[in-house]
C-alpha cells in the first residue's frame, strides 16, 4: 500500500471528512481501491465498518461501487458488501437502522446470500 492509500485508510478510520475528501480530489482512482489488509476492504466498506455515515455519503456521491465483495479468507469468511458492514453495526446496537446511510438502500444486488443476510439483519434487528 502506498502512502496516499495509507493516508486515505487513516482518514476514513478517524472519520476525517475533510482529509478524505481532499485525498479523493487529488487521486480520484482511490475511490474503489482495496486496502492492503487480509480481507480486501474498499473505502466504502471501511467507512461502513467504522460507522462514519458522512464519509459513506461522500463516497456514494462520488460513485463508490456498492456491490463489490470483500475477499474470502482461508476460513471461508468474507464475500460481503458495504451494506453487510453497515448492518453488522446496526445488529450490534452501534447504529439504529435509520442511521444506516440511505445511499446503500435500493442500490444493491441481492444475488449474494451474505447480502440477503445483511438485509435481514438490518430490517428485523435494526
Amino acid at each position: 500500500m502506498n502512502a496516499t492509500e495509507s493516508a486515505l485508510e487513516l482518514a476514513i478510520a478517524h472519520g476525517d471528512f475533510s482529509e478524505t475528501s481532499d485525498l479523493l480530489d487529488s487521486v480520484p482512482k482511490l475511490l474503489n481501491i482495496r486496502f492492503d489488509d487480509n480481507i480486501g476492504l474498499t473505502p466504502l466498506m471501511w467507512a461502513c465498518r467504522n460507522r462514519h455515515s458522512t464519509i459513506v455519503e461522500l463516497l456514494l456521491k462520488r460513485g463508490a461501487q456498492v456491490n463489490t465483495l470483500n475477499q474470502v479468507d482461508s476460513a471461508g469468511e468474507g464475500g460481503n458488501t458495504a451494506l453487510w458492514f453497515a448492518a453488522q453495526g446496526a445488529a450490534q446496537g452501534r447504529r439504529r437502522r435509520s442511521q444506516i446511510p440511505t445511499g446503500l438502500r435500493g442500490r444493491i444486488s441481492t444475488r449474494n446470500a451474505n447480502i440477503r443476510r445483511a438485509l435481514f439483519i438490518w430490517r428485523f434487528r435494526g
